[in-house]
């Protein structure tokens, strides 16, 4: 008989931290979790036509991942322009690197929206793309932007 009222005494402590462990794992009230890497652009172009002949400016900062890890991550530009995405500045130079401040630069051709992303130094960039990239696998994370009026 005792040991069954000890099992029915650990059963509904069995439960309860199992209800627990599923519902969140039994964080505290009011404790963060780690936040998700972003990425923004700072100093947003002009919306201008594409082309060749003029470059621009562009740079933003990332946040959400740890300072001294900033090496592992790269940036990549793109610019809409006509009917695709083109990859910036330069097909052959797609990747432009964070400081340990986790701000990034570079210039752009013109365009109508540009678009950086957070990479894992392993991703590889299409020169042209219909549609951007979704954030998964080697992106970490993606921000789109208009171009600035005039």
């Amino acid at each position: 008989m005792q040991t069954q009222s000890r099992k029915m005494f650990l059963l509904p402590a069995l439960v309860s931290a199992g209800l627990v462990a599923a519902c969140g794992g039994g964080s505290p009230v009011g404790a963060q979790q780690a936040a998700e890497p972003t990425i923004t652009i700072t100093d947003v172009p002009p919306g201008a036509p594409g082309g060749s002949e003029q470059m621009f400016p562009i740079a933003g900062t990332v946040a959400g991942i740890p300072a001294q890890s900033y090496q592992n991550y790269k940036v990549v530009i793109y610019v809409f322009a006509g009917d695709k995405w083109w990859v910036q500045p330069y097909d052959y130079a797609p990747k432009t690197s964070l400081s340990s401040a986790l701000k990034f630069e570079t210039e752009t051709h013109g365009g109508s929206i540009y678009a950086a992303l957070l990479v894992r130094p392993a991703y590889e960039p299409k020169r042209t793309a219909a549609v951007l990239p979704d954030v998964g696998g080697d992106v970490v994370a993606r921000q789109r932007v208009a171009g600035k009026s005039n």
